[in-house]
């Protein structure tokens, strides 16, 4: 992953940046960075009880994620309900 920003590019066969013969620069404006998941819920639920889950989408980058979702599978007879919409 590049980071936005210009870089320098230098080629050549020296230790010194003002000796070599070929020399450039490009820059980055966009970059998709790092995107992940980070999700919170207890290890056991008792029968009966409520419980939460939390996830959270983390998107580092500079391009917005559109359809980006978020679905919990539970067992047959269980509720979910969403608060956010």
């Amino acid at each position: 992953m590049v980071p936005d920003g210009r870089f320098g590019v230098y080629v050549g066969d020296s230790s010194g940046l003002s000796d070599l013969p070929l020399r450039a620069s490009f820059i980055v404006v966009r970059t998709i960075g790092a995107r992940y998941v980070t999700v919170a819920a207890p290890a056991t639920i008792d029968a009966g009880s409520r419980a939460t889950v939390s996830a959270t989408l983390v998107n580092d980058g500079d391009f917005t994620l559109q359809h980006a979702r978020f679905a919990l599978d539970v067992p047959t007879g269980w509720t979910v309900s969403s608060p956010v919409r």
